[in-house]
């Protein structure tokens, strides 16, 4: 019995060094050594830049036809033309729709004919009338008889009026039995087509005609931002910038073309106008853009990649990297956030390195390794610094 327990004390022992020495190496690796902290993250940065750029104000607009003018009929009949492809592009006068000219050539015929016959007989009573006062200064004929012809001739004379007056009429009526155009621009559907009835009055139109080049944004700003605005027109025109609602893509560019004189009391808003030149239809009646008034330009702007921004419950702030690689999160006020990059008011002062790459991944005061140095956007058209558009909110962006 004592032999059996010594030897359960032995098989004891070599478990407890087995395990012992299984869980130290699973601990420590090979070696038995404990492992280090993990390496510091990865991040991409890029330079805090000094160069000019625009101070814009922005709000969502929506896009309308300069002049949209609904084509009614003039005169009754059917319609024996349709002239143009629904949706093509018209020009004045362009021909849109005929309608069946027979019965007003034949009113006009006989309108002119009356008018003829009435002229004869104003000829006839004009040369009677003549005579008449020849006899009448020779004592051959009565005072009378000279009234009843002198009448005669200014009755011949009100009727011929009153024909020509209705040969013009029908000639009208003949000139609108072909449709055209009052205006450039596009048309919409044929609401009629050959042999329908039109009628003077009806409530459908033939077609709508949209004049788009030019072209009106009609947006609204918050009150707060109206100095700006009337400071920047004593100046000369304002700038203005049409970008896609979503992505921010430039569309057309124009000028503000109307202010409303009053504030809507019910939003605090001002009802503004931009007209834009619209050659390759690139604005569509309807569509919902973003509008940006250039109300300043900064020649040495603090600006920085838009995707450094990021905002906390505190406001916007950025991630600066120091010298030593350690991580800084700074608040900045914002003056313009729009295409791409930022136009800082406060918090920069150009020439620092903020992360654009892996934020994520980064602790304020903990090391970074730095990737690369990001390049700094193209500049815009000839060389020209990219505008860029605040945040709808009044005042500064933060």
């Amino acid at each position: 019995m004592r032999g059996r327990g010594w030897l359960l004390l032995v098989l004891l022992a070599v478990v407890a060094a087995g395990g012992w020495y299984w869980f130290g190496r699973g601990a420590g690796g090979a070696g038995g050594e404990a492992k280090g902290p993990p390496p510091p993250p990865e991040v991409t940065v890029a330079a805090v830049r000094r160069e000019p750029a625009a101070v814009s104000i922005t709000a969502v607009g929506t896009v309308r036809p300069v002049e949209s003018v609904q084509i009614l009929p003039q005169v009754e009949g059917p319609i024996t033309k349709v002239a143009f492809t629904e949706g093509q592009a018209v020009k004045p006068g362009d021909l849109l729709f005929e309608i069946d000219p027979r019965p007003y050539e034949a009113a006009l015929a006989q309108a002119e004919g009356t008018l003829a016959q009435d002229r004869a007989n104003l000829e006839s009573a004009r040369r009677d009338l003549s005579r008449a006062q020849e006899l009448a200064a020779k004592s051959f004929q009565s005072r009378q008889s000279l009234d009843q012809q002198r009448a005669r001739t200014e009755a011949l004379e009100a009727t011929v009026r009153g024909d020509e007056a209705r040969v013009a009429a029908t000639r009208v009526d003949l000139e609108r039995t072909r449709i055209v155009a009052p205006v450039g621009g596009r048309v919409s559907q044929a609401q009629l087509t050959l042999g329908n009835i039109a009628r003077p009055g009806q409530a459908t139109p033939l077609t709508t005609i949209n004049q788009i080049d030019p072209i009106d944004v009609q947006f609204s700003i918050p009150q707060n931002r109206l100095p700006q605005v009337r400071a920047a027109m004593a100046k000369g025109p304002v700038p203005a910038i049409a970008l896609e609602a979503e992505g921010g893509q430039r569309l057309a560019e124009g000028e503000l073309s109307f202010i409303d004189n009053a504030v809507d009391p019910a939003t605090g808003t001002v009802a503004m106008k931009a007209r834009f030149k619209n050659p390759n239809d690139a604005l569509w009646p309807g569509q919902f853009l973003t509008v940006a008034l250039e109300v300043d330009r900064r020649p040495e702007a603090v600006v920085v990649d838009a995707v450094a921004v990021a905002t906390g419950p505190d406001g916007r702030y950025v991630y600066l990297v120091r010298p030593d690689d350690t991580v800084e999160a700074r608040p900045v006020t914002l003056a313009v956030l729009a295409e791409g990059r930022a136009v800082v008011d406060q918090g920069l002062q150009g020439g620092e390195r903020v992360i654009v790459n892996g934020q994520l991944r980064v602790v304020p005061g903990g090391k970074v390794r730095v990737r690369e140095q990001a390049p700094p956007p193209p500049a815009q058209g000839n060389g020209a610094p990219a505008q860029a558009a605040s945040l709808p909110a009044g005042g500064n962006a933060r």
